[in-house]
């Protein structure tokens, strides 16, 4: 165990150090990850081969293992699942975990001697220590000289982002990392590189920054949740919902999952909506409306208009996230709304300096081609004294 000691070690004497950025897989450079992380991951394949009689993989591609009553466990768990409950007995299971052998034999269902799990329990602490507990059921075993997919993990979850408004990573360092992966760096990244070095950007600018986007999201939910607004958008989505269901019962087919994949480029959420208001009393027999059809859809129309409100607010308020900022937050006065073609509605902003502006937005149909499903997208256009600026331009304005 010489690799996992030195690494203990190593924590030890530098417990008054802040080891999260050199120790953790997603912050070193290929090499670094190589000379450190490579030995740990060989030595800990090494301890499994000698004693793979006690551990099974607990998923085909991880670093995770299995004890015999720890296996028991999970396959119970998966049996009950698919309904094999008839399967759970301790000659179905003994069976099973043999069979997990390479060699006839070579598995045996003795409880782990307590130096061997108490070794396994100490590799198992160091990698999750180098990977994250988080990541731990992600790590693959052939990540043993690459740290490319760590990094991945990172980007996906947004480490780099908040590693970088908390300083817990420099600019420098981000750079050295995605150059010795071979990755490219997403766009998001490079503009909070940008804010971070230039701009001063850290995680209390980023804390009053989040305050203030949920008042403007507060003020701006109040006028979104108008009775009449409310009531158009439920009427627009109650009529499609319908207008579906009628095409689904006059259709020639029996099964929600085939109407629905025969239409999913004009209505991708057919199967989603039809499996929600009808059922079958089985194998074979038709569907129908369930008992409680029309609550049901006046509820997805409900979750339809919050889903609405929701990405409207989150896409005004990255809109005028910087006017924001600038000049603090404005009044704001709902104006002329209407759904009968598309979900177009105008808005007044007023900004304590006396700025005003007319938020047009619209939310229009795009796609329902071979080359793009059906979705809606969401359109601002800002004006001011009646004609169209561009919000990047706002600096020059105010």
């Amino acid at each position: 165990m010489e690799h996992l000691q030195s690494f203990k070690e190593f924590n030890s004497i530098n417990e008054n150090i802040d080891n999260s950025q050199p120790n953790k897989t997603y912050y070193m450079t290929q090499e670094e990850y190589k000379e450190k992380v490579g030995p740990i991951l060989k030595e800990f394949k090494k301890f499994i081969r000698r004693n793979s009689k006690y551990f099974v993989k607990a998923d085909y591609y991880g670093i995770l293992y299995l004890t015999y009553p720890e296996y028991i466990e999970q396959q119970k768990q998966r049996l009950l699942r698919g309904g094999f409950e008839n399967l759970i007995t301790d000659e179905y299971m003994e069976k099973s975990w043999m069979e997990k052998s390479a060699k006839k034999g070579e598995k045996t269902t003795e409880k782990v001697p307590e130096e061997i799990y108490s070794e396994y329990k100490v590799h198992i602490e160091v990698l999750t220590e180098l990977f994250g507990e988080e990541n731990m059921s992600k790590v693959q075993d052939d990540e043993g000289s690459k740290n490319k997919r760590s990094v991945r993990r990172a980007l996906d979850d947004d480490t780099y982002l908040n590693a970088l408004i908390d300083g817990e990573i420099s600019t420098q360092k981000l750079d050295e990392i995605f150059n010795s992966v071979g990755l490219k760096m997403p766009k998001r990244l490079i503009e909070m590189k940008h804010k971070v070095e230039h701009e001063g950007y850290s995680r209390n600018v980023a804390d009053k920054t989040a305050e203030r986007n949920q008042e403007f999201a507060t003020k701006i939910t109040a006028i979104l949740k108008d009775e009449d607004v409310v009531k158009k958008l439920k009427d627009k989505k109650r009529g499609s919902v319908l207008s579906l269901v009628e095409q689904f019962e006059s259709s020639d087919s029996d099964d929600i999952y085939d109407f629905a994949r025969n239409i999913s480029k004009s209505n991708p959420e057919a199967y989603d909506t039809l499996i929600k208001l009808f059922k079958k009393e089985g194998h074979g027999a038709p569907y129908t409306r369930i008992s409680k059809f029309y609550e049901e859809v006046e509820k997805i129309c409900e979750e339809y208009v919050d889903t609405v409100i929701e990405r409207f607010i989150y896409r005004s308020n990255k809109k005028l996230a910087i006017v924001n900022k600038n000049l603090g937050l404005p009044d704001i006065k709902m104006g002329e709304f209407n759904t009968t073609r598309d979900i177009e509605g105008y808005v007044d902003l007023v900004w304590p300096n006396g700025l005003e502006l007319k938020m047009h937005s619209r939310i229009i149909l795009a796609g329902g081609t071979y080359l793009q499903v059906l979705h809606e997208r969401y359109l601002f256009t800002f004006y001011k004294d009646g004609k169209k600026i561009e919000l990047e331009q706002m600096d020059k304005i105010q």
